[in-house]
């Protein structure tokens, strides 16, 4: 048996159902979803408009319609196949020793996770995969945008989490062509397509030969980067 759990925040939750279209013809496959809980305390800290507004993007991006029974964690919900267990925070005790009940071959971080301590994956199986771009040159915030900046070749990459920021080994690689208008805002919301494609080549690249496809990067091969000012 291959136990894929997607990890996401509920407004990210369809990047987990995208994912798992491409993934589920493995044979021995099986799915199960931890999604953080829309608490009253989550919408007080991002503002109610901010939360509906991510649901919302997220459900209607590449031409999908804003169906807001197919937003966010519903998305899941129309996949039997997926088991759904909801958390107050992914990260937390509670969900902790949730991942070490559903032994997990690979994990899936699909976005709004937050950060993971070393405790959670502990219990991930072969690791925690995460989205990211320009790896292993560019690493934090507005990773394809600084990519543009420094005139590197546009790209996104699979890698397992770590401890230290976007220094995992790298599993799958892939190069994006550049959207227009080339703006923050488009970079932010025109990939998705391209990240779940990604994300399941290293899912199938994990099941078929397990870590030994991984590419670790070296310490001083990258540099962090911070949030990019719009006038750049």
């Amino acid at each position: 048996m291959f136990r894929v759990v997607f990890l996401s925040g509920s407004a990210y939750s369809v990047q987990a159902a995208r994912v798992y279209q491409r993934i589920r013809h493995i044979e021995d496959l099986t799915c199960a979803a931890i999604v953080n809980e829309i608490t009253g305390k989550r919408i007080l800290q991002a503002g109610a408009r901010s939360v509906v507004g991510r649901i919302l993007t997220e459900s209607g991006r590449h031409g999908e319609t804003k169906d807001p029974t197919r937003c966010g964690i519903s998305s899941l919900r129309g996949i039997p196949e997926i088991q759904i267990h909801t958390v107050s925070s992914i990260g937390s005790n509670e969900s902790v020793d949730l991942l070490r009940k559903l032994d997990a071959s690979v994990c899936v971080n699909t976005g709004g996770c937050g950060i993971l301590r070393a405790d959670f994956l502990k219990q991930a199986g072969m690791g925690v995969l995460n989205c990211h771009s320009g790896l292993p040159r560019i690493r934090g915030f507005n990773s394809l945008e600084w990519q543009l900046y420094h005139g590197l070749p546009l790209q996104l990459c699979a890698h397992l989490i770590e401890v230290g920021v976007d220094t995992g080994p790298i599993v799958a690689a892939r190069p994006v062509d550049i959207v227009e208008p080339p703006t923050i805002r488009n970079f932010r919301s025109s990939y998705r397509e391209e990240e779940a494609e990604v994300m399941a080549e290293a899912i199938l690249k994990l099941y078929e030969q397990g870590v030994s496809v991984v590419q670790k990067q070296g310490e001083s091969e990258g540099k962090q980067y911070f949030a990019m000012h719009y006038r750049l």
